[in-house]
């Protein structure tokens, strides 16, 4: 059940990335205004999934998609949540560059990095000796 769950979230997200970059308006009236600059907007969005993120593992909680298998992988192994979850986005991003661009591709690297880096340091509870035991697993 959870592989169909994982499956659908993925297409969900190649459906998505699709759709935007085919049916993007050269007007940016509909957005909240805070940067037109996609560097900028990958790190922000990087930043703030990160953090909601690590809120609702710290909680116990999950999102759903790849996150019961992420979860899996972290009991059995002990790597980080953020770390495993980063591994298993590149893997759908790289197919992603391949058939949408390679900007894009950059930007959404650059935001799937920050959020994986946030999510561990919530998580962690910015506590550095835990933090540096955990920065090398």
């Amino acid at each position: 059940m959870a592989m169909v769950g994982c499956v659908a979230s993925r297409s969900d997200i190649v459906r998505d990335s699709l759709y935007v970059h085919h049916h993007q308006s050269p007007r940016t009236d509909s957005t909240l205004g805070l940067t037109h600059n996609p560097i900028i907007g990958g790190i922000l969005g990087g930043l703030f999934s990160g953090l909601g993120l690590g809120i609702v593992y710290r909680g116990g909680g999950n999102t759903g998609g790849i996150d019961p298998i992420a979860l899996i992988i972290r009991n059995r192994f002990g790597l980080q949540i953020g770390s495993i979850l980063f591994a298993i986005n590149m893997m759908i991003l790289v197919a992603g560059a391949i058939v949408i661009n390679i900007e894009a591709a950059a930007t959404t690297l650059i935001s799937t990095y920050l959020s994986a880096a946030v999510t561990n340091k919530v998580i962690s509870g910015f506590n550095q000796r835990k933090a540096m035991f955990h920065h090398f697993l």
